[in-house]
């Protein structure tokens, strides 16, 4: 019975610190829906997060990120960079520059060094996406006729690493019927 209780531990540390995101926006030009799979069986914890919620009434937020290791360490680093991207989404900053208030958050704290992130902002009345990746994979496009891409834009390092490539946006206009995947590379 201690695999039992030790498989309860690790699902009621998960809810803890990755509650499901906030309901998906009630409005009918969007539809929100998330999904998390551990990449392994075992009852280690790990630091991938996923994460959507409203920044002003027509202007949703989504995030996706990855803690670099697994274990207690990751899982810890990866709830307090999960509530950093949402206390620096607050003040009205375009993506990259909340970004960089992660990347002070990562600078001050040493929390979450070298994880990757990609966060965007959807303007739900002008369907656009304003996006950026600090070495994340790319969000994948899938348009409603059929066509793919993975959204190679706005592309930068990873958190705490400074270097010489600024942290940047770009945005991307979506149609009815569009799909938009964020995912973390235990999908790949």
């Amino acid at each position: 019975d201690l695999v039992p209780r030790a498989r309860d531990a690790h699902l009621r540390l998960r809810e803890v610190l990755v509650p499901e995101p906030d309901p998906a926006p009630a409005d009918p030009q969007v539809e929100v829906s998330a999904c998390y799979r551990p990449g392994v069986h075992d009852l280690q914890v790990g630091g991938d997060w996923y994460d959507t919620f409203r920044v002003a009434p027509d202007v949703v937020a989504l995030s996706v990120g990855d803690v670099v290791g697994r274990g207690l360490k990751a899982a810890t680093s990866m709830g307090q960079l999960r509530t950093a991207v949402r206390a620096a989404s607050d003040t009205g900053l375009p993506p990259e520059e909340v970004v960089e208030r992660v990347d002070r958050f990562v600078d001050r704290t040493g929390t979450g060094f070298m994880a990757s992130l990609v966060y965007g902002e959807l303007d739900l009345r002008a369907g656009v996406l304003r996006y950026t990746c600090a070495g994340h994979l790319p969000p994948l496009l899938v348009r409603a006729g059929g066509s793919a891409a993975y959204l190679w834009e706005a592309r930068s390092t990873p958190l705490g690493v400074r270097g010489t490539t600024p942290r940047v946006a770009k945005a991307v206009r979506l149609a009815p019927g569009d799909l938009l995947l964020l995912f973390t590379d235990g999908v790949v």
